[in-house]
């Protein structure tokens, strides 16, 4: 499931690469389009919005060393659409105080970083597609509710850091394909979801959950990939599947100041020479393992 909810965020955010540029450089009603086909080089825009509901931001860029800053306070349904191509280049976007609102983010080439944060804001929604290598992403919700984030990196040495704090019934989705990648993400609060698919080699995983009844999966398909869940406080749930060669698997799940549990864990490894080392503090706990292949080795902890 989490595989194809990223695929159809990836066509979404091709068609708007694609998007014939249409330059409108005005600011008329609650909308602002701003393109820069040739932009070229150490070129920036900046934008604001402030207290209305449903207005929109679309910026592009082409061109080595530009800069994109979006700001949108106190609104409702409204979106920030930001493209840029070409490398190192950077992405800020800000939303804070509303509903339903939504950030599209894309970057193509090298050496590019995006920023975007949400704060105390409910239903929103941040997405990120980045193709390219050595790009970074870097998505922060916090203060609210059934928000939603969403990362998908094509290449190699990229970096994806997801932040939801003091957010309950969040969403977080990651898909990394390539080698030498990296995700961190970090969850606070209750009925979180962390979903993370990485393909290739020698790329790292590590998701922090706090809370009750959070969810956290997991999914490595190459060589030397490493993969690392912690879970703190009652009634979580992680599960974990690589595929290949000498792969490794941490996992701790616990309740704060040695409280809690009724944790439960799924591990699968498929291939050889892989290692697990679980471990588990509280009470009815449980841990499921299943390795394939020669050479593996299993620790577990209770």
């Amino acid at each position: 499931m989490a595989s194809l909810i990223l695929n159809r965020k990836f066509a979404e955010s091709i068609a708007l690469v694609l998007m014939p540029y249409t330059v409108a450089p005005a600011v008329y009603a609650d909308t602002a389009a701003m393109d820069q086909p040739d932009s070229g080089v150490l070129y920036s825009l900046d934008t604001q919005q402030n207290s209305a509901s449903e207005k929109s931001v679309l910026l592009r860029q082409d061109g080595e060393f530009n800069q994109a800053d979006a700001r949108q306070n106190q609104e409702a349904g409204s979106s920030i659409q930001q493209v840029q191509k070409g490398d190192l280049n950077t992405i800020w976007v800000e939303q804070s105080f509303g509903v339903n609102n939504s950030v599209s983010i894309v970057q193509v080439g090298v050496f590019n970083e995006s920023l975007a944060v949400q704060s105390a804001t409910r239903e929103g929604n941040i997405s990120t597609t980045q193709l390219g290598y050595d790009n970074k992403v870097v998505a922060n919700q916090e203060f609210g509710g059934g928000n939603q984030v969403y990362a998908t990196q094509y290449g190699q040495l990229n970096i994806a850091i997801l932040t939801q704090y003091n957010s309950n019934f969040g969403q977080v989705y990651i898909f990394q394909s390539g080698s030498d990648n990296a995700v961190n993400t970090t969850q606070g609060g209750s009925r979180n979801q962390s979903n993370t698919v990485q393909t290739g080699h020698v790329n790292t995983s590590a998701s922090l959950q706090t809370g009750y009844t959070n969810e956290n999966a997991i999914l490595q398909d190459g060589f030397n990939n490493r993969s690392q869940i912690t879970q703190e406080d009652s009634y979580n749930a992680a599960s974990t599947n690589q595929s290949g060669y000498f792969n490794t698997i941490s996992l701790q799940q616990s309740g704060t100041l040695g409280l809690g549990g009724s944790h439960q864990a799924t591990i699968t490894q498929a291939g050889g020479f892989n290692a697990i080392a679980i471990s588990q503090s509280g009470v009815s706990s449980s841990a499921i393992v299943t390795q394939y292949g020669a050479g593996n080795s299993v620790s577990l902890a209770h």
